[in-house]
């Protein structure tokens, strides 16, 4: 169960209360109702509650009052109810004897939605709705299930107090209702239903109630300590319960808090031990107050503070020290003194204030005598090595089997002592290397210590005097940098160079292109690559043949860079390709022709000129929209059987009208050498061609007039005739040109190309609607458009104020009282019959 039960919610702008709540029937049996009961919201917005397969949903005795929301397009409160219709048990929601007032709100004020199934049952009873506003309505029902019954409904400032949206041929209980009058014309204009829009459902509106009074009589006119909200029913003020408001009620105390029985409204007399007004202070007089370091939360019982324990707080927590009861040091090997509060060691190896430091001699995470390298001397020798070098630590043990690691390099080693091993220098490259030791020749020190192995070749060796250097010693031998090699790096390796080819070269369309690319000098190894060229050409990186299949013909020539490299250097070779066109393409029919009337698909069909072998060839057919433009590229193919012929078929936009031309060219030139074939397309449009209506039905005979809404366009080249027009979607509706009196036009003998005419619509019998219309124009040869219409009609209703908009006075029984009340007309439609 979820209850929600006598809270105060205030200036909460939106979703205030919002609840999602779902229950899966086939195991889940914990959530069986939601409560949400005598609760306040005021200058609050946004109750949403969504149930899903949940047995009893209940929103009672609930007070929302004087809150503007500013969400134009929701609804102050929002109730849904739906469940898995595989379930086989019943769910009910039911809003019962709430107050709704001076409420603003987008939308509107309260919505009822559910699913289309007998298993859910709703139930909308005994509320008040009074003095609010909302833009579509008080109440939106689109709730198959549920009843509207015996609730008060006077709200003048909204356009109406019940609608819906739901379509079909059911209907809803909506009777028992107070609806500010009880006339069947003032009950009709406060809904919406199937009555205004034939395909909403119906509302089942008789019996109503004939007064907003209700009758207490019986249960004491709530002892005056209340107020009636519905018969025999009443709401008690604060501090007082019961049917006739007779008993008292701690509420406002928080109920003594549990720690004291409600003696008077409000007023409480506290169990031994507590005290306060809400008896809400413990005594804790028997375990010292604590000591000063917790708190009291019950009689004689203490929560202490973080460092405190005991009966009394008078005890330090564990790991804590001294009178004050200070945290530890936070000791990683050792244990707090509980007197000093300073970390004691656990070993000779630990060392620092929190034992977390290694002692001398000791090395690693776990700070264990670990072999450790201080010092070698000297720190540097020849690269050709043999020379002694002196290791210095900490914790060499005593070893026949010591190594000695230069580098990668390993060599022997002598324990002397635990801190001196004796090393000999490895044969080494030139440079610094670390120097690490290994008591069995397995595990080696790594504490990066360096030496230095130096060069030993004569000064002028490997070309080491020039500018720069032909190479470098390393153990005695050279090591030349390119371009030099040799011995003493005394020769020099050439780059290559490309033989001259021909700038320009004539190649025959559709043929195989070939060419091998050689060398003039240049040492191998080498590598070609292409920096510019058709992807269809390939270069083999090795030895320099160029070959293209198939070579197509191109107006310009085709430009080929190759590149050439080895270790040393490189070398570059432009040239031409020039292929010339074989064949030229020409349109010389279209099905269909001339005029169209409507966007079909075009075939296009045409015959090649060969200058060479006939063969299948591909064709460029290019067709362009005169008026705009654009143009539409189509690759086509000649027949394989018939070369010298092709065809495609071009597919219009939706768009498409007047002049289209059509011509043929060969893929490989941009120039057009044959002639052009043309069509013509029929098109009109609305300009614009979507509009937005807005209305307030003011003329007492319901003519609603919409001046210039739209103007009717001839987009292509040519005249259309004996256009036809009709409005779908609205009866009793028709155009006629801007600025005519009110004649109808029902149809349009001939529009000229680019000429333009604008009209008016004009609805007779208006009554309230909210949907979409069109108005559609069409030849009897296919040619059409229409104008969207996206229509709003509302009708202007009188708006009463009332100041002041309430009264709350006890009266002697037998007694009268007069009040002053002004009531005022908001708008300038006239109220008649006020009551």
């Amino acid at each position: 169960m979820i209850t929600v039960f006598n809270n105060v919610f205030h200036n909460v702008s939106w979703n205030v209360l919002h609840l999602n709540v779902q229950r899966y029937w086939f195991y889940d049996h914990n959530i069986g109702s939601v409560e949400i009961d005598h609760n306040t919201f005021t200058n609050s917005c946004g109750i949403i509650i969504n149930t899903k397969t949940v047995d009893e949903t209940s929103f009672s005795n609930n007070i929302m009052k004087d809150s503007i929301c500013n969400q134009e397009v929701k609804c102050f409160m929002t109730i849904t109810s739906s469940g898995h219709t595989v379930s086989t048990y019943n769910r009910k929601y039911e809003l019962s004897t709430n107050l709704f007032e001076n409420l603003h709100s987008g939308s509107c004020i309260v919505q009822l939605l559910d699913f289309e199934t007998p298993l859910i049952k709703g139930t909308f009873i005994y509320n008040q709705l009074i003095n609010s506003k909302a833009i579509d309505g008080v109440i939106l029902a689109n709730a198959f299930n549920a009843d509207i019954v015996e609730n008060i409904l006077d709200n003048p400032a909204s356009t109406v107090d019940v609608y819906t949206s739901l379509q079909g041929d059911s209907s809803l209980n909506v009777t028992k209702n107070w609806w500010g009058g009880f006339d069947d014309a003032h009950i009709f204009s406060r809904i919406i239903d199937q009555r205004r829009v034939p395909s909403f459902v119906l509302f089942n509106l008789t019996p109503t109630l004939t007064s907003r009074e209700m009758d207490c009589n019986s249960v004491n006119n709530c002892s005056n300590r209340g107020n009636c909200v519905r018969n025999n029913t009443c709401r008690c003020t604060t501090g007082w319960t019961g049917a006739q408001c007779t008993d008292y009620y701690c509420l406002g105390a928080n109920n003594c808090y549990g720690n004291g029985i409600c003696i008077g409204p409000n007023e409480c007399n506290c169990n031994f031990g507590w005290s306060g007004k809400f008896c809400n202070h413990a005594s804790c007089i028997n375990v010292n107050d604590c000591s000063g370091h917790g708190f009291c939360i019950r009689p004689e019982t203490c929560m202490c503070a973080v460092s405190f324990t005991g009966s009394n707080c008078s005890s330090c927590q564990p790991l804590h020290w001294g009178p004050e009861c200070r945290p530890c040091p936070d000791c990683k090997h050792g244990l707090c003194n509980l007197s000093t509060g300073l970390c004691v060691c656990d070993t000779d190896n630990w060392a620092g204030a929190l034992c977390d430091k290694c002692s001398d001699a000791f090395y690693g995470p776990d700070c264990l005598p670990l072999v450790t390298v201080l010092d070698v001397i000297p720190h540097e020798g020849l690269d050709k090595g043999g020379n002694t070098v002196h290791a210095w630590g900490q914790n060499f043990p005593e070893s026949t089997s010591y190594s000695c690691k230069f580098g990668n390099i390993i060599s022997n080693g002598t324990w002397k002592a635990w801190d001196h091993v004796i090393c000999v220098a490895p044969k080494h490259p030139e440079g610094v290397v670390t120097v690490e030791i290994s008591p069995d020749g397995v595990q080696f020190t790594n504490n990066k210590i360096f030496y230095h192995f130096y060069a030993s070749c004569p000064p002028e060796s490997c070309g080491r005097g020039f500018n720069p250097p032909h190479g470098v010693c390393i153990f005695g031998a050279c090591s030349c940098i390119l371009p030099w090699h040799g011995d003493n790096c005394t020769k020099e390796l050439l780059r290559p160079l490309i033989a001259p080819a021909p700038v320009s070269q004539i190649a025959n369309e559709f043929e195989d292109y070939t060419l091998q690319l050689g060398l003039t000098q240049g040492d191998l190894p080498i590598q070609w690559v292409l920096l510019e060229g058709k992807n269809e050409l390939s270069l083999d990186e090795i030895t320099g043949f160029v070959s293209w299949k198939s070579i197509p013909a191109n107006i310009n020539p085709y430009v080929v860079k190759v590149h050439v490299s080895n270790a040393i250097g490189q070398d570059t070779v432009t040239w031409n390709i020039s292929v010339p066109i074989s064949y030229i393409p020409f349109v010389n029919a279209t099905d269909p022709t001339g005029i169209l009337s409507y966007p079909r698909p075009v075939q296009i069909s045409g015959y090649i000129n060969f200058t060479a072998n006939k063969r299948m060839v591909p064709v460029v057919v290019v067709v362009t929209d005169a008026r705009s433009g654009r143009q539409t590229l189509l690759n086509a193919l000649s027949s394989q059987g018939e070369p010298n012929f092709f065809a495609t078929t071009y597919y219009p936009q939706p768009d498409d009208s007047g002049l289209f031309n059509v011509i043929a060219r060969h893929p490989g030139s941009s120039s057009i050498l044959g002639s052009q074939i043309s069509w013509f397309l029929l098109g009109m449009q609305c300009m614009p061609s979507s509009v937005n209506v807005d209305e307030t039905i003011r003329s007492p005979v319901g003519t609603v007039t919409v001046y210039n809404i739209s103007a009717l366009l001839n987009v292509g080249e040519n005249n259309i005739y004996n256009i036809s027009i009709k409005v779908v979607g609205i009866v009793d509706t028709f155009i006629r040109r801007n600025g005519d009196a009110d004649t109808p036009i029902a149809e349009i003998a001939v529009l000229n190309p680019r000429v333009q005419v604008h009209f008016d619509l004009v609805i007779r019998n208006a009554s309230p609607l909210y949907g979409t219309i069109y108005i559609v124009f069409e030849t009897d040869k296919g040619t059409t458009t229409r104008l969207k219409i996206d229509i709003r009609l509302s009708i202007q209703t009188p708006v009463l104020s009332i100041l002041p908009n309430s009264i709350s006075e006890n009266i002697v029984p037998g007694t009268q009282r007069f009040f002053n009340i002004v009531i005022k007309n908001m708008v300038t439609l006239q109220q008649q019959m006020l009551i």
